[in-house]
């Protein structure tokens, strides 16, 4: 019953990124090939507990809310990821090793934004919500901090 709300509430959170992934190779070197880590790092955040209809509006409008900062980010990164590329095949150590620090910039600027809708998401629960949300802390943690080092098992890719 709770996975079932669970997945419910990431339905509701991902209808316009599926439309993107649907509509975008899956051999392309910017395409999505998971959930995006702000709505991994909600449902992370969120396991084992159960939400009334009112959170999850919030929840989504949270997450929502942060879809613009993250888009943003994401498309500051495109040229890097090309640059990181194009590096690798001419075999240029230091314009990859550049590409790859900016990479990480942006992606430690995703990070902080999912930090801080996961710090807006909080006040919405019960305490005892509130409890399970910071047992979850942890996990979360170490899932972003995957993201960050650019580890593909963040969130699930």
């Amino acid at each position: 019953m709770r996975l079932s709300r669970l997945v419910s509430l990431a339905l509701a959170i991902v209808p316009v990124l599926s439309t993107a992934r649907a509509q975008t190779p899956r051999s392309a070197p910017d395409s999505v090939k998971g959930p995006p880590i702000i709505v991994a790092a909600v449902r992370v955040s969120l396991r084992g507990i159960e939400l009334s209809e009112t959170q999850r509006a919030a929840i989504k409008a949270i997450v929502d809310r942060h879809r613009p900062q993250l888009v943003v980010v994401r498309d500051s990164m495109k040229p890097w990821r090309a640059a990181l590329l194009t590096a690798r095949q001419n075999n240029d150590t230091a314009a990859a090793r550049t590409a790859r620090i900016a990479l990480r910039r942006g992606r430690l600027g995703v990070a902080m934004i999912t930090r801080r809708a996961l710090q807006e998401i909080r006040p919405t629960l019960t305490t005892a919500q509130q409890t399970q949300f910071d047992a979850n802390a942890p996990r979360v943690k170490a899932m972003l901090t995957r993201f960050v080092r650019g580890d593909t098992r963040a969130t699930g890719r």
